[in-house]
């Protein structure tokens, strides 16, 4: 009897052990991912100096940038995007978030590119970090980087709450917008 009791208590020590070790290593694992979204960010960061060559003002002026490395669109007449960022204030990564879209109607293609919204006042900001599914608007400045030109950022331009910068474009898409797309705060 006591052999059967020692043998019990054995398994109950292995099972509490692998559960641990499972939360454990899934917590391992999330952190991981967040240290390799927040080294894309800082690559892309890196990549948006380059391509800001001559129009650094916008970034030296703003209150924090948020920089989604790799949205990753798809369309046939129905169509969506999903990608995931981080959000820095001053050089510092202080939240993750999620950008998400979907669509329907004359659509077609596919592509990935990266985006920073490039928040230039404090209550732009503020309206982004306390609205849950915070949707861009028609008051953000949107630009595409075209080579060899620049980003048209004047003073004029200046004035806007926030900046839409896509870049790194891949792929092909014909009637695509992140107009209408929605983010929200990932909790990691």
């Amino acid at each position: 009897m006591a052999l059967f009791l020692d043998k019990i208590k054995v398994k109950r020590w292995l099972i509490s052990a692998c559960i641990f070790n499972m939360f454990f290593l899934s917590g391992c694992v999330k952190q991981n991912e967040s240290i390799f979204l927040e080294d894309e960010a800082r690559n892309s960061l890196e990549e948006l100096y380059i391509i800001l060559n001559g129009d650094e003002q916008i970034i030296e002026n703003a209150a924090a940038i948020l920089i989604i490395p790799k949205i990753t669109s798809a369309s046939f007449f129905v169509g969506g995007s999903y990608g995931e960022g981080v959000l820095f204030i001053k050089d510092a990564a202080v939240e993750h978030y999620s950008i998400a879209t979907a669509s329907y109607g004359l659509e077609l293609g596919a592509s990935i590119f990266s985006q920073a919204l490039i928040f230039m006042s404090s209550k732009a900001l503020k309206e982004f970090r306390t609205t849950d599914g915070w949707e861009l608007s028609a008051d953000a400045y949107y630009t595409y980087k075209q080579s060899g030109k620049n980003l048209g950022i004047s003073s004029n331009t200046l004035n806007f709450p926030i900046f839409e910068i896509v870049f790194s474009q891949t792929g092909l898409s014909a009637g695509a917008s992140l107009k209408g797309a929605k983010y929200s705060r990932l909790i990691r």
